[in-house]
């Protein structure tokens, strides 16, 4: 067995037999499991040392030999927020969610490249247990924010940025176009650090201070790990580059889908009737009831928010009622929605509309990020939706968005099923197999909702329209997706997927590639 970091013994849980659902409870995904296990940030005899991760870091590595022993498949998981089995696998699972070490600021000068010395307090070390709303408020205190995040904050990080997810800051990009150093456990007797060539943020000294880590700079190596889902060994941690704290002002707006589709296809706000005139909001997303399209059903939701200085004066106009919005859309229609196929159009329409909740005119409702970025079910060990959620999402070029809408609505026309379509816009991203990969701006079309037999076909056809069409597009790693070899040749290029794996296996070798694989990644090529 391979020496851990410390000769203590790491505090790990080991359950047998279990079956697990992912948090959003989708059919047919996930289920039985040989082992799970659930490494602590202390060691048995209940010691934390000064540096709180290193018992689960070593836990990591010994729940990793234990899987080479037995010769099992083992990956990781965070929250359980994805609606596929990327992170599933019935033989060994992690839980990744006792591991909460999170540092803000590198206090050391040593740590960080010279060049990089002016961001230093800037920089967090956040391990793969930590969720995004526990970090938004960590970073809070320090008067820092994430520059962006998804719809939600009940992702781990690490979990977020691992599948590509993304907000609609259109000129930010996605969460893991912020992260600057990956810490792998991976079969080796040393941790790998990957950051960079180009952006030598860390030291060897810092890597010292991790213990037992060997620092690669690579630029081809970090963007193709940058994006991998688990597969590229176990994610212990990631540092990412925060920024000064700052507000977000928001506005929705509901009105018909004709009103606000020249914005959805241009981002021209002209017209639109927005409290900042025709200025391009920091975030503009617009979700559309299919089935709502005609001239006064009111079947566009439009928010925005806005990006404006942090001042003590301006914080102090934050409400309560910000953190109770539904942005979760899979759970708000899930607990508001009736399946009732005849009554989906109208009911899709009242979950919108209460998820949703239309601003006064001209009245914008200051929050911090987190406050904007996150729900009060979060938290909770499962959905409190009663019914189960599932959801797609297809990133396009900007250009060819009015194709993909038009196509998506030629599909619910003939299979209605309870989703709305959901347009958000993001900055391409530099990770090989980022789904937000057309530049300049990748249009993302989401559809979350119910999951049930009235979805499975509506997405099915989708998936062929999109195959039939001659529009270039992705899928949402944590999101439902063909399940064939061919799309992901398709949407990167045969090249690129080559690529990407062949940086795989230089990493892991055949062993490790084997070890950290799954069903899922077998049946789409990877």
């Amino acid at each position: 067995m391979k020496k851990t970091l410390i000769d203590e013994v790491p505090l790990i849980d080991v359950e047998e037999n279990q079956t697990k659902k992912n948090w959003h409870r989708t059919r047919n995904q996930w289920g039985a499991i040989d082992k799970l296990f659930k490494p602590h940030n202390k060691y048995e005899d209940s010691t934390t040392p000064e540096k709180g991760f290193e018992p689960g870091l070593a836990g990591l590595q010994e729940i990793v030999q234990r899987a080479v022993a037995d010769n099992k498949v083992i990956r990781a998981y965070g929250s359980r927020w994805s609606l596929n089995n990327i992170a599933f696998t019935n033989h060994y699972l992690i839980d990744s969610s006792a591991l909460d070490y999170c540092l803000v600021g590198l206090s050391d000068p040593s740590h960080v490249n010279p060049e990089f010395e002016a961001k230093r307090n800037r920089f967090a070390f956040v391990q793969c247990g930590v969720m995004v709303k526990d970090l938004n408020q960590k970073l809070q205190e320090q008067q820092l924010a994430l520059p962006t995040s998804g719809a939600s904050d009940g992702q781990t990080f690490v979990g977020a940025a691992s599948t590509g997810t993304h907000g609609a800051a259109h000129s930010v990009g996605s969460m893991q176009d912020y992260v600057r150093g990956i810490h792998l456990v991976t079969l080796a007797d040393e941790c790998v650090f990957v950051q960079r060539e180009s952006e030598p943020v860390i030291t060897e000294a810092f890597c010292a201070w991790l213990g037992d880590t060997k620092l690669v700079q690579d630029d081809d190596l970090f963007n193709a790990a940058l994006v991998s889902f688990g597969s590229y060994g176990v994610v212990h941690g990631l540092l990412i580059e925060t920024e000064p704290l700052y507000l977000l002002e928001r506005f929705i707006k509901n009105c018909d889908f004709d009103e606000v589709k020249n914005a959805i296809c241009t981002l021209d706000m002209t017209g639109l009737g927005l409290p900042k005139g025709d200025e391009l909001p920091f975030h503009f997303e617009v979700a559309v009831n299919p089935y709502f399209l005609e001239a006064g059903k009111k079947g566009a939701f439009v928010r925005v928010l806005y990006k404006s200085e942090y001042t003590p004066e301006r914080a102090a106009l934050r409400k309560n009622t910000a953190v109770n919005l539904e942005n979760d859309l899979i759970d708000g229609i899930g607990r508001w929605f009736d399946p009732v196929k005849w009554l989906i159009p109208k009911g899709l329409q009242i979950a919108l509309e209460l998820s949703f909740p239309v601003s006064p005119p001209g009245e914008l409702e200051v929050g911090f990020p987190g406050d904007q970025f996150g729900n009060a079910s979060s938290s909770d060990p499962t959905s409190p939706s009663p019914l189960p959620g599932t959801s797609i999402e297809i990133g396009v070029p900007f250009e060819r968005i009015e194709d993909a809408m038009n196509l998506i609505f030629s599909v619910t026309e003939k299979h209605v099923f309870g989703a709305p379509l959901a347009f958000r816009y993001v900055k391409n991203s530099s990770a090989t197999l980022a789904f937000t990969k057309y530049a300049p701006i990748t249009v993302t079309l989401e559809m979350p909702g119910l999951d049930d037999n009235l979805a499975d076909e509506g997405h099915q056809a989708i998936f062929e329209a999109l195959a039939a069409s001659d529009i270039p597009h992705t899928y949402h790693w944590g999101q439902r997706m063909p399940a064939n070899t061919e799309w992901v040749a398709t949407s990167y290029g045969e090249e690129v997927v080559e690529g990407w794996k062949q940086q795989r296996s230089e990493l892991l070798g055949e062993q490790g590639c084997e070890l950290f694989s799954n069903e899922l990644m077998k049946k789409i090529g990877l």
